[in-house]
């Protein structure tokens, strides 16, 4: 049992404090208590009396509700993606309590998986993980895009320390405390672009509260990797539109050069004419053609009589 947090009460009740504590059970599982103690007197003698209760529903609520909260503002003003998904896989691992955390954007067209978010997860995690997939592992994350519905595995843990397939993972498993598996697919207009990934404590069975809980800090996580991808497009958009003015602006300056050059060989040989000289060369190259071009102005329009 840990004593936590300690926070007065009314001393005009007879109530002396009221405490918080956490209850380790034996089986690994953990409640949240709340109790207060007053005092009163009893056939001359003082007793204390102590009222316990379970707070761990409450509680547990309580801190989603303000993780959900925090990621919501705090995507709207990241600095990144990375910064983003970073912050929703640590206000998921604080919330729940969970092991570890992973958020996977996974492109939509090469349906290449990154892991960026991340919380508890060994700094190597990605790289096992790739190992694993090239040594033929089923990863649960290409099912859910797939699937685009939450898969919650609680034998995750003995089966994958019985599959060779996952041995880059097997000593990571053997010292970490990770039990059952959930992951949730990340939604944008009904459009999967990635998955969140949780790895809960292995006496914890996660349930639909829950599961309701992380697809809602998924939709945090699909909004950024939207915004990120729109504002790349946008990005691009605005350099190819700058491209394509330069090239206009490229095309108008040698198209006015051009023409000003043929105009003067024009003059220039209009005038050897008039004096007499003998016919100066044409000029070489594209300047001789443009002349050519540029001497014949456009056909007019005749007038219809009335």
């Amino acid at each position: 049992m840990r004593l936590g947090r300690t926070t007065p009460a009314s001393e005009t009740s007879g109530e002396l404090a009221a405490h918080s504590l956490v209850y380790h059970h034996p089986d690994g599982s953990e409640r949240e208590l709340e109790y207060a103690q007053s005092s009163f007197h009893a056939e001359g003698r003082a007793l204390v009396n102590v009222t316990f209760r379970d707070v761990t529903e409450s509680q547990v609520q309580a801190r989603r509700v303000a993780a959900f909260a925090r990621t919501a503002s705090s995507i709207a003003f990241a600095e990144s993606l990375q910064a983003a998904l970073d912050r929703v896989a640590s206000e998921v691992f604080l919330a729940t309590g969970v092991s570890a955390c992973a958020v996977v954007p996974v492109d939509p067209e090469s349906r290449v998986a990154t892991v960026s978010g991340t919380a508890g997860l060994p700094e190597d995690y990605a790289a096992r993980v790739e190992e694993c997939r090239r040594l033929g592992a089923p990863l649960a994350v290409y099912r859910v895009f797939e699937l685009q519905r939450p898969i919650v595995w609680p034998g995750w843990r003995r089966e994958v320390l019985s599959d060779p397939r996952w041995t880059p993972l097997h000593d990571v498993l053997r010292r970490e405390n990770w039990g059952a598996f959930v992951a949730v697919p990340m939604l944008v207009r009904g459009r999967p672009v990635g998955v969140l990934t949780v790895f809960y404590r292995e006496t914890y069975e996660p349930g639909d509260a829950d599961v309701a809980f992380l697809s809602a800090m998924a939709d945090h996580a699909a909004v950024a990797v939207e915004n990120a991808r729109m504002f790349d497009e946008l990005e691009h958009h605005t350099a190819l539109e700058e491209r394509h003015r330069l090239a206009r602006e490229l095309h108008d300056s040698i198209s006015q050069a051009l023409f000003a050059m043929t105009m003067t060989a024009r003059a220039v040989e209009l005038a050897a004419q008039r004096h007499g000289l003998a016919h100066l060369p044409a000029p070489p190259g594209s300047l001789a053609r443009g002349g050519t071009c540029c001497r014949h102005s456009p056909p007019r329009r005749r007038r219809r009589s009335p």
